[in-house]
């Protein structure tokens, strides 16, 4: 008997590493207050979403998650 913690399959999990360097790659000084950039930021993340098998109906709350979490990270990132 195999035993998962989600109902999404093993496979199908979104590599970290790629959305934190495509976002970090794309965020500018002021991203947070320029929506045509959030938005870029927004299409870049749906895309590695979408090409790695991630549920459509998730795809908007994921998203959102990661722009949120970029904001917390994008002070360190400035510095670094």
């Amino acid at each position: 008997m195999v035993m998962r913690t989600s109902s999404f399959p093993v496979q199908r999990v979104v590599p970290v590493w790629q959305l934190v360097a495509t976002v970090r790659v794309n965020v500018t000084i002021d991203w947070t207050m320029r929506e045509n950039v959030r938005a870029h930021l927004r299409v870049l993340v749906k895309r590695i979403l979408r090409k790695n098998g991630y549920p459509p109906d998730k795809q908007e709350q994921a998203t959102r998650t990661v722009l949120e979490q970029a904001e917390a990270l994008s002070q360190e990132w400035a510095v670094a």
